[in-house]
């Protein structure tokens, strides 16, 4: 809707309004000032667990010890647009 001017401000996920910048030109991401003029944000942490029982917990475990890898770690910046 903000690409096609039929909304001037929305909010949004930073990762996927980056990643719709290169396909809309009219979206544009910014950070709110506060009264002192200072703008800010604030991160919203991902979280990542195992379920107790779950059926495949061994494949569980090495899923989130690969994504928190420093391997996988160093491709989120580049892949999905975020910070590890």
């Amino acid at each position: 809707l903000v690409n096609k001017g039929e909304l001037h401000v929305a909010n949004g996920d930073l990762q996927m309004n980056m990643s719709q910048m290169a396909d809309n030109p009219n979206i544009k991401v910014f950070w709110p000032a506060g009264p002192d003029g200072v703008r800010s944000t604030f991160a919203l942490p991902y979280e990542i667990g195992l379920v107790t029982g779950a059926p495949n917990a061994d494949n569980g475990k090495k899923l989130i010890d690969f994504l928190l890898s420093k391997e996988a770690q160093s491709t989120v910046s580049s892949i999905a647009i975020g910070v590890p």
